[in-house]
């Protein structure tokens, strides 16, 4: 039904042609998907051919979902506002395949850009806003540079052009710090005393290498069966089925949790329909942590994470085999792992060559 879009004019004004039942198409901008891509208003030749990738992008994705250029002339006529094209850009995240934090984050960021903007800048064009606008909106979000550059990530997402238009912000990548052996068994005791459902948690992510917001806070009771833990492709980060056996002292402490779920539906953290929000165990880690430092348990890059990070340690130490360390971790790339392993300082340079593939 149509030919393969193909860039053209890079040099000059650019734009996409393709032929679509025979007639030709040109594709400036992507006015005619309501989203607010304009690759020849970019300032640097590199932001231009990045906008063009992902102008050509958008409409493969259209027309392989049956959206017909011809019919699209037709509403053309009708001007798309800021506020209309930020709303397509989200519907189109949330029906993707994408991770729940994910379209989360973006549906959460578009939502407070749009409670920002004026209701002139609503209606107006997607690309009238002025870099200044978007600028106060990013500095509400200053309160650490990591928060600033999140959301300008996001925002990016749903106003394209973004990134090139404000500053950076450096950051510190968050670290793990693994726990010694020592330091274990009190923390451990510690949260089944004062908190059990972050005590189970810190086991599940220690002993089944669960991701704790993500996966251990979704938990529900059909997941388990046998002692072993069965979440598909949408219910973990990971987008792979995982099957994930759990160790008899994770499981003594998992079966009064599972005793209390009153339906297969029942969330394990709560025995109930009630989910914990996303915000739940990093509360309750706050102050759990609070008092684990001031009695010199714990140390200060020493989290929640830091029980799986050990976990995968001690693995990689014991095993030497970082395959069998992806489908534990649940990584959906070796090169995640690799990644993961190099950030804990377990791996370095001489180490990576004893994996890369010789002739």
């Amino acid at each position: 039904m149509h030919t393969e879009i193909e860039i053209k004019g890079v040099e000059g004004r650019a734009f996409l042609l393709y032929y679509y039942e025979g007639i030709r198409q040109r594709e400036y901008n992507g006015n005619k998907l309501s989203l607010p891509i304009y690759p020849n208003k970019a300032k640097t030749q590199a932001d231009k051919v990045k906008l063009l990738k992902k102008l050509k992008f958008e409409f493969e994705k259209a027309l392989d979902k049956g959206w017909n250029p011809l019919e699209a002339v037709a509403l053309m006529d009708a001007p798309v506002t800021l506020e209309q094209s930020i709303q397509k850009i989200v519907d189109s995240k949330l029906t993707g395949n994408y991770s729940r934090t994910y379209t989360r984050d973006i549906e959460g960021t578009a939502k407070q850009f749009i409670e920002f903007l004026t209701e002139q800048e609503k209606s107006s064009s997607p690309d009238s806003l002025s870099t200044a606008r978007i600028t106060a909106f990013l500095d509400l979000y200053n309160s650490s540079n990591r928060n600033y550059m999140n959301k300008r990530q996001y925002l990016n997402v749903i106003l394209p052009g973004t990134i090139s238009r404000t500053a950076k912000k450096k950051y510190a990548e968050k670290l793990h710090e693994v726990y010694t052996k020592e330091q274990m068994l009190p923390i451990l005791e510690f949260l089944k005393l004062h908190y059990p459902r972050l005590h189970l948690v810190a086991l599940l992510a220690y002993g089944c290498f669960l991701r704790p917001h993500e996966e251990s806070r979704l938990l529900k009771l059909r997941h388990i069966r046998d002692q072993m833990i069965y979440l598909s492709g949408e219910e973990n980060k990971g987008k792979k089925v995982r099957v994930v056996h759990i160790p008899d002292y994770v499981y003594s402490e998992l079966l009064p949790f599972i005793e209390a779920c009153s339906t297969s539906e029942s969330y394990i953290l709560t025995g109930s329909a009630w989910l914990p929000n996303y915000d739940y165990l990093k509360t309750q880690w706050s102050r759990a942590k609070r008092t684990l430092k001031l009695d010199g348990k714990i140390k200060a890059n020493q989290t929640l994470y830091s029980f799986r990070h050990t976990a995968a340690v001690k693995v990689y130490h014991k095993t030497k085999d970082i395959y069998i360390l992806q489908q534990l971790l649940g990584h959906s790339d070796m090169a995640v792992t690799l990644k993961y392993l190099r950030g804990l300082g377990e791996m370095n340079n001489d180490k990576l060559k004893l994996v890369m593939p010789e002739l």
